[in-house]
């Protein structure tokens, strides 16, 4: 529950920043609600774990991207029957954005999105120019902002769903890119979690997954490489669309990334490993 608001605030914090041009107002509404849904359900194992173990919440969803489905599966009629979604658009934008918060998906996102970039500056630059503001090469900014651009109506369908599944992506990873003492405590809360399936993994079995070994893997190694090639490029894409927020993330993202190589040098030179100082969130909270 805690990571649920953190990753719905952070969401809300993108959206408040610049991208609410991107959606209408039940958009936006659909495009948080699949934030705090995203996790619903989800007992601190991936769906490798699954897959592996042969369950039946495996077979149930044919070994694809079964927790996000399973989120949608319990969350979806429940914010229909509360009149949270009321349009089309905004369902399909619920249901992709949590199915695509599925870590297997991230290289396909990222692809897509930037194919997309180029027709983007194309209808962000048309606007530009119903305005009188300067056609540019570059993102959202203050100006555009400042001048009142809404592409919500000039934006397809399809592509409003995958800026919102982007968005959603982007909170849903995003403790690297926060300040040094969020991005610690939320990196030993993962690595615990990822140790606790390596554990359960190791006594039922089966195979171990990657990261998930407390006896093999370093936390300070693990970070740094997550951060090169999954969070860098990621936070990279998001500053081609949304430049003022984006700088903001990347320039945490470089200073923690010289934390976590001190760490590590520091890992090597002692020959002992990083102390993961555990800080859960309270009961109330989510922690079991």
């Amino acid at each position: 529950l805690t990571h649920v608001f953190d990753v719905m605030l952070t969401t809300h914090s993108i959206m408040h920043d610049s991208a609410y041009v991107f959606l209408t107002p039940n958009e936006r509404t659909s495009l948080i609600a699949a934030a705090f849904c995203h996790d619903v359900l989800h007992p601190g194992v991936n769906n490798g774990y699954f897959v592996n173990r042969q369950d039946a919440l495996a077979v149930k969803y044919d070994n694809k991207s079964i927790l996000e489905l399973q989120s949608i599966d319990f969350a979806l009629p429940l914010v229909k029957q509360y009149n949270i979604i009321t349009t089309e658009v905004s369902e399909k934008i619920f249901v992709q954005s949590i199915e695509w918060t599925d870590m297997s998906k991230h290289g396909a996102l990222m692809k897509d999105v930037e194919a997309f970039f180029p027709g983007f500056l194309l209808v962000l630059n048309a606007e530009r120019k119903k305005l009188d503001l300067e056609e540019k090469e570059t993102g959202l900014d203050q100006s555009d902002l400042d001048a009142g651009i809404d592409l919500s109506a000039v934006l397809s369908p399809e592509h409003k769903q995958m800026l919102a599944a982007f968005i959603l992506h982007c909170a849903d990873v995003s403790n690297p890119v926060k300040h040094w003492s969020y991005c610690e405590r939320w990196a030993v809360l993962v690595m615990h979690e990822f140790f606790g399936q390596g554990d359960s993994e190791k006594r039922l079995n089966l195979p171990l997954s990657m990261n998930c070994d407390r006896d093999t893997v370093s936390t300070p190694t693990c970070q740094l490489g997550f951060g090169a090639f999954i969070i860098k490029p990621l936070f990279l894409l998001l500053a081609k669309l949304l430049p003022k927020i984006g700088a903001v993330y990347l320039k945490n993202f470089e200073e923690n990334n010289k934390m976590w190589q001190k760490a590590k040098e520091e890992e090597e030179s002692a020959k002992v490993p990083y102390k993961m100082v555990l800080q859960p969130p309270s009961e109330a909270g989510g922690w079991l």
